[in-house]
């Protein structure tokens, strides 16, 4: 047994170069605040973020520490400017840290209905700091050799992970995705598409190229773990959290069956069923209310977002998102017969460009690696 928990890790340690990206632009000067459990290192052009980035970060780790008895001494924190990318990470390899982009989420993104956006994130990120804290029974002699890789609870399903994050985002601000509007309309969709149930736990866990994509395991994992602390209360994610911290990784089920008596796929089952329930009863309020009228347009993809008009009318633009994840940025000309954008004319599309890759065309737009938004200059 200790040979398989041995070499799980050393594998954990070889293949852990994909959360190694530290990478920020050279040319940048940084300085470091020291918090009584963060070291915040920001950019010297970027105090002000520090400091506030300080402040909330110590206010998620005196909320947190109610709901988690394990918690490292410190953390580092790295306030990476560098992206139009609404996102951060969080890892113990090579040790416990954060990497956050403190990027404003935009009105069109399932992170949009945000209160105190740099608390939830942050709130969010240090949840994953904590799930992998602990290391107890015979992962603590692990620990003891390999030192703060051997964490068991990283290798946790993502549904576990994000699905615990998403809910103390959630249950320690007064937003959090547990109360988008923007989730709750994907849930109704796929409810009224008779589509909801046929996600079984092992296909949230994963991030597909059908809809909803990488958002499943938040998604699924956040109405997971919201239906398991209404059934046990908040305690039971220190519960969990320790219980699993003593196990051999991939080994998930017995915690779950010690603490409700029945797995986590009967869980899952139970809480998709009340959640179905629930969004039928929504969808029945919300037909009694006649539905705008509007235009479809087809941007021949598999999604859009994003769509914005230029400031004379004539010129519709949006982000567009193929089947094969080809991202491109598509605009179409009004159509002069029917004032309006069916049948419109597609103007040449940007190309599906990192912000890294040095184009191969010169175009006037932007490159669009990882452009979340549009927006015209008042000339159109």
């Amino acid at each position: 047994m200790l040979k398989l928990i041995i070499s799980t890790f050393a594998i954990l340690i070889f293949t852990s170069s994909a959360f190694a990206q530290l990478e920020v632009p050279p040319h940048w000067n940084f300085k470091k605040i020291r918090t009584p459990h963060f070291d915040i290192i920001y950019n010297t052009e970027q105090q002000d973020l520090g400091l506030l980035y300080a402040e909330k970060l110590e206010k998620a780790h005196d909320i947190l520490a109610h709901y988690f008895s394990a918690m490292p001494e410190k953390t580092v924190v790295i306030i990476n400017d560098k992206t139009d990318f609404t996102n951060g990470y969080a890892t113990r390899i090579p040790y416990p840290h954060i990497m956050a982009y403190p990027v404003l989420p935009g009105p069109e993104e399932s992170l949009a209905d945000t209160g105190d956006w740099a608390y939830e994130l942050l709130a969010h990120e240090y949840t994953h700091i904590l799930n992998f804290e602990p290391a107890t029974g015979i992962m603590k002699i692990v620990r003891g050799v390999f030192g703060s890789v051997a964490a068991p609870n990283i290798l946790l399903p993502n549904w576990w992970k994000e699905g615990l994050a998403v809910h103390m985002e959630t249950l320690t601000s007064n937003k959090g995705r547990l109360r988008s509007i923007y989730q709750d309309s994907v849930i109704r969709a796929l409810v009224d598409d008779n589509r909801f149930l046929g996600y079984s736990l092992a296909e949230a866990n994963e991030s597909l190229p059908s809809w909803p994509k990488g958002m499943r395991p938040y998604l699924f994992g956040s109405l997971m773990w919201s239906k398991m602390v209404h059934a046990k209360g908040d305690s039971i994610t220190d519960i969990l959290n320790l219980k699993h911290s003593r196990r051999v990784p991939y080994f998930v089920e017995n915690p779950a069956t010690e603490e409700f008596g029945r797995s986590y796929d009967q869980q899952y089952e139970l809480a998709m069923r009340d959640t179905q329930l629930l969004a039928k009863t929504q969808l029945d309020v919300l037909r009694k209310v006649p539905v705008t009228s509007y235009t479809e347009v087809d941007f021949k993809s598999m999604y859009a977002s994003a769509p914005t008009i230029s400031p004379d009318g004539n010129y519709l633009a949006a982000i567009t998102v193929s089947q094969t994840d080809s991202r491109q940025i598509k605009t179409f000309k009004r159509n002069p017969a029917s004032n309006n954008f069916l049948g419109a004319q597609e103007l040449k599309a940007t190309e599906d460009l990192q912000e890294i890759t040095p184009p191969t065309t010169v175009f006037d737009a932007p490159l669009t690696g990882s452009i979340q938004r549009i927006s015209w200059f008042n000339d159109s």
